[in-house]
């Protein structure tokens, strides 16, 4: 009887033993994939964070390239412009005409201004 029941306490205690071994294991084993579900997450989140901030980049991109192209067809205007102005400034015979009258005027003026003056 007695060796009976120490027979049981050993086979008891192997029980418990391989039970609580068992749940080290089952909780080893959930902890596992709770790290390897939070490791997706922020590799998800990463993946979506490298997404957005590709797209902001692009976006920047194609904002700078439109402007830079604005910006050089106003140049090419302005230089248009600039050259119709002095091509009809060339070919005008009255511009040309009040031109010279004009610098004459100036001159006139600045000897006025000369003589006053000694």
């Amino acid at each position: 009887f007695v060796e009976d029941n120490k027979n049981m306490l050993k086979t008891e205690a192997r029980i418990t033993a391989n039970i609580i071994a068992e749940d080290n294991v089952q909780n080893k084993i959930l902890l596992r994939k709770l790290q390897r579900e939070a490791q997706e997450i922020e590799m998800d989140k990463a993946l979506e964070q490298s997404k957005l901030d590709k797209e902001q980049r692009e976006e920047q991109i194609k904002q700078e390239e439109s402007l830079t192209q604005e910006m050089a067809r106003l140049r090419a205007q302005e230089m248009q412009d600039s050259k119709l102005r002095q091509q009809i400034r060339e070919t005008s015979y009255e511009i040309r005409e009040l031109e010279a009258k004009l610098r004459a005027g100036y001159m006139n003026k600045e000897r006025a201004a000369q003589l006053t003056t000694k």
